[in-house]
């Protein structure tokens, strides 16, 4: 069975998932690949950037554009 790739979709400030990066860092059949947020100023964005996990803001109207996010997260 291949890696599991993992989209996390935040707001805020990141705790959750700071601790779900937390818990699979040292599991190799699991990788974050993207963490998509609708916040500009959310935390989150810059723990992101130090965990070296992509990460893609979107606005209201690409949230509910789903080929637009779809693409996004299968780059």
């Amino acid at each position: 069975m291949g890696i599991k790739k993992l989209v996390l979709f935040v707001s805020g400030s990141g705790t959750n998932m700071e601790k779900i990066f937390e818990y699979f860092k040292n599991i190799e059949a699991v990788s974050i690949e993207l963490l998509v947020c609708n916040n500009k100023k959310a935390y989150a964005l810059t723990k992101a950037r130090e965990l070296n996990i992509r990460s893609l803001l979107i606005n209201k109207e690409n949230f509910y554009n789903s080929s637009f996010v779809s693409n996004e997260i299968l780059k």
